[in-house]
C-alpha cells in the first residue's frame, strides 16, 4: 500500500485504533519493546520525515495527528498502572478513556511536543529582542496546533504595539494600573 493512502487511512481510523495496535506491540510487551516501538513509529510517521516541495499542509496535519496519538501512546502505555487501567478501558470497548486523561501531559498548552519547543524557542528570542523571528516560531507552532490559546496569546502580545522607551504611560492608563493595584 501506497504510504500516503495508508496515512489517510490511519489518520482516519485513530479514534478506533487501540495505543497496541499503533505503535504494533503485545499488551504484555516489555518498556524495552514499547520504547523501540515508539521510536519505530515516530520515525515513520514524523512530519519532518517527510518534508514536501510545496507543503501539503493536510497531510503535515495527519502525520502530526498520528504522532500526538503515539507519544499519548507511549506515555499511558509506559507507567504499569496507567497500562493497566488503559487495558480495563479497552476491554469496555473504550479506545482512549477520557476520565483516565487528565495527566500533566494533557493539561499543557501547547499539547504537542514540537509546538511546545517552538514556543520555548521563541520564548527565547523574545528575551533576546528578535522578535520577527520568534513571531516565525509562533507562526508555524500555530501550524502543529492551531487551536493553542497560549501560542495565539503570545503572538498577540508580541505583535501589540510598544510605547518607546522613556514614554510615559497615558493618565488613562496610569489610572487604570491605580485602580488594578
Amino acid at each position: 500500500m501506497d504510504f500516503w493512502a495508508h496515512v489517510e487511512r490511519l489518520s482516519k481510523a485513530l479514534a478506533e485504533t487501540s495505543y497496541f495496535e499503533l505503535l504494533n506491540i503485545e499488551p504484555d510487551a516489555s518498556v524495552l519493546d514499547l520504547t523501540a516501538a515508539y521510536h519505530r513509529a515516530l520515525k515513520r510517521y514524523h512530519p519532518d520525515q517527510h518534508m514536501m516541495s510545496g507543503s501539503n499542509r493536510e497531510k503535515e496535519q495527519q502525520l502530526a495527528r498520528i504522532c500526538a496519538r503515539i507519544g499519548e501512546g507511549y506515555r499511558v502505555l509506559s507507567k504499569q498502572s496507567t497500562r493497566l487501567t488503559y487495558i480495563q478501558a479497552l476491554n469496555r470497548g473504550e479506545m482512549r478513556p477520557q476520565a483516565k486523561r487528565a495527566t500533566l501531559g494533557d493539561r499543557r498548552d501547547p499539547k504537542t511536543e514540537k509546538a511546545r519547543v517552538l514556543l520555548t524557542s521563541a520564548k527565547q528570542l523574545i528575551a533576546r529582542g528578535a522578535s520577527a523571528s520568534a513571531r516565525a516560531k509562533l507562526e508555524l507552532a500555530l501550524q502543529f496546533e492551531p487551536s493553542s490559546s497560549t501560542l495565539k496569546a503570545t503572538l498577540a502580545e508580541l505583535s501589540a504595539p510598544k510605547p518607546p522607551i522613556g514614554v510615559a504611560p497615558s493618565p488613562q492608563e496610569s489610572s487604570t494600573k491605580e485602580h488594578s493595584e
